[in-house]
């Protein structure tokens, strides 16, 4: 006696479809892979006075997917100084940083340890710093209608949460300090930015 057995259709791509495999979630993306990424672009014109210790200029909140991640930061800064355009500017020291703030605690991120001038108020947790900044006033108007871009990138390898991280830009300055404008007005200047890629390891 012959029994026949009979069954619906399967059709395997279709089911490969329904996997949507074409995405995959970021708990599997293999190391190397980018997670996300955020921007922060800043034209705010800023004027600082002096300031002894890091003062945040901008600030970015990232949200990581995965504890095991890294963080790729990478800071653009348009700056002058109120120095431009005078003869010496051997009291204008700038010292950068970026730094992350999470739980409570303020870590510094991209640090230059080579970097150890001071000027009576020591920070050794920059990435760039300057004992005298340019500044020419040989010609009409010098460099007061000028900003100096700067770029630093550096990788955080500590953040092991999911929980909110914020990331700024902070600087100490000597003397007065200006952010996406000219000494001279707001109406000559740049722009600024932070960009966070969180990268699968």
């Amino acid at each position: 006696m012959t029994i026949r057995i009979s069954k619906p259709a399967f059709n395997l791509r279709d089911k490969i479809s329904e996997l949507d495999t074409d995405r995959l979630s970021h708990e599997k993306l293999p190391s190397g892979s980018i997670i996300q990424q955020q921007r922060l672009y800043d034209t705010t014109a800023q004027t600082l006075g002096a300031k002894t210790s890091p003062y945040a200029l901008f600030t970015i909140n990232f949200y990581p997917k995965r504890v095991d991640s890294y963080m790729h930061i990478s800071t653009h800064v348009s700056w002058a100084h109120t120095g431009m355009g005078t003869d010496d500017t051997d009291h204008y020291d700038v010292f950068m940083f970026t730094r992350r703030h999470h739980d409570g605690v303020t870590s510094y991120i991209g640090v230059n340890s080579n970097l150890t001038r001071s000027w009576g108020h020591t920070n050794n947790n920059a990435w760039y710093k300057t004992d005298v900044p340019p500044s020419n006033d040989a010609v009409t108007h010098g460099w007061a209608y000028f900003t100096m871009p700067v770029t630093n990138e550096s990788i955080d390898k500590t953040p092991h949460t999911l929980s909110m991280i914020q990331y700024d830009y902070s600087v100490m300055c000597q003397n007065g300090f200006y952010l996406n404008r000219s000494k001279h007005n707001t109406t000559n200047g740049g722009a600024s930015s932070i960009t966070i890629t969180e990268i699968a390891f």
